[in-house]
């Protein structure tokens, strides 16, 4: 049998054909639909929102190709910039596995994410790609997807023999991405090494009470090493009473952010499809976990849904809007003993820093960080505020009188 780069080569003929014949969806260049689907003048890698997307074989909770491509709408409309999809086949005469689907429902999903102003980048596991062969094999595989569409990849570390160097590898995948015309990604999942754009960054710790100074580190990148590369904060934690704490913690801190679009809920076969933004409660469940909507006994099942979703499209707006948010870096305050996670961004500029305070402690507290904010430079004292998960307060907010609920959160600007 023919090796993946052998029948990639054969396969080469019949593609270059099919591409002169006006074959749309082989794409040698960028994406022809992602023009303008970037994010300011960065990369739109830089500060993008991911949304993954696991496959499941055939079978009752199947995910495939032809049901990813049905609910892109929901991701659009929660304004993901590009959708991580699990890998679609390791070993094997196609580089698609037939429980997911065929090349040909690939293409279609790269066609359609395209379309719609947004990205796909493939999962591509490099446990088996500790040999000269094995590697050949998988870089092959990266070539054949990059010109059909695919904006890059993420590569996870983990499953590789002991020994075996993991970083040499991924030094030359990326040199694989970066050798393909437009601006794609390499994202390094559980790799210690330089040469990726983006690393995955896990905040794993329990987000409760005696856990915020954790919670801060991890999120400072004390104990990541990670000077001069960008991280990708991805969240473990799906405990019901902090599901808005750990959202802002993903999107409103100065960094990408990968969510998981699972599970995705669906009437039968069927798929709701209303207008771009105006979606079901059904179709969004996407960074929601289950257990919230067995949180609150006094809200109809109809208003849960409509707060948490309101909740999640502000947020991922407030990312991709807020020039400071969009441009800045975080800069942690220390609240530790009041278990309450403050930072504040700021962007090069003119634009306002933006203040985020996360109430970890399970009781209604005030924070004051007048003091804490002039140590780092910003000596301003009025807060505009442009969310908070308790719309309703007392009065207005100051940086000297923050009123925060149980599990609340708050953003300003700072004036």
């Amino acid at each position: 049998m023919l090796s993946f780069p052998a029948r990639l080569a054969a396969w080469g003929v019949g593609f270059l054909l099919l591409a002169s014949a006006g074959f749309g969806r082989t794409q040698t260049l960028a994406h022809k639909n992602w023009a303008g689907s970037g994010m300011s003048a960065q990369t739109w890698w830089s500060r993008g929102v991911f949304c993954r997307v696991g496959l499941r074989p055939a079978g009752g909770t199947a995910v495939t190709l032809k049901t990813v491509a049905a609910r892109l709408e929901a991701l659009e409309g929660a304004g993901c910039d590009a959708v991580v999809l699990g890998a679609l086949g390791t070993a094997g005469p196609s580089p698609v596995d037939a429980a997911y689907g065929s090349v040909e429902d690939a293409d279609a999903v790269i066609e359609e994410i395209g379309r719609r102003k947004m990205r796909l980048v493939l999962e591509m596991p490099v446990a088996g790609a500790f040999s000269g062969a094995g590697e050949q094999d998988l870089t092959a595989r990266m070539r054949f997807w990059l010109t059909r569409g695919v904006a890059g990849f993420a590569v996870r570390g983990d499953g590789a023999p002991a020994g075996s160097d993991v970083p040499g590898v991924v030094k030359r995948l990326r040199a694989v991405v970066s050798g393909s015309l437009g601006t794609r990604v390499l994202i390094a999942d559980g790799v210690d090494g330089p040469d990726s754009q983006l690393v995955v960054r896990r905040v794993d710790a329990a987000l409760q009470a005696g856990q915020t100074a954790a919670v801060r580190q991890q999120l400072a990148g004390a104990d990541g090493g990670l000077a001069g590369r960008l991280p990708l904060l991805v969240a473990a934690d799906t405990r019901a009473e902090t599901a808005k704490v750990m959202a802002a913690l993903l999107l409103l801190e100065g960094d990408a952010a990968m969510v998981a679009a699972e599970p995705f809920a669906s009437k039968g076969a069927e798929v709701v499809a209303p207008v771009k933004r105006e979606f079901s409660a059904e179709e969004m469940r996407l960074w929601i976990p289950a257990s919230e909507y067995a949180a609150h006994e006094d809200q109809t099942a109809e208003a849960r849904d409509k707060a948490m979703i309101e909740w999640y499209r502000a947020l991922t707006e407030m990312h991709h809007a807020n020039v400071s948010l969009r441009d800045g870096q975080a800069t942690y305050l220390n609240q530790d003993s009041q278990d309450v996670l403050v930072w504040v961004v700021r962007a090069k500029g003119l634009s306002a820093p933006v203040l985020v305070a996360c109430n970890l402690s399970g009781h209604a507290t005030k924070v004051a960080v007048g003091d804490e904010l002039k140590t780092v430079g910003v000596r301003k004292s009025y807060l505009r505020t442009l969310l908070r998960s308790q719309p309703e307060q007392p009065h207005p907010a100051t940086v000297e009188d923050i009123d925060l609920e149980a599990d609340g959160v708050f953003v300003g600007e700072i004036r």
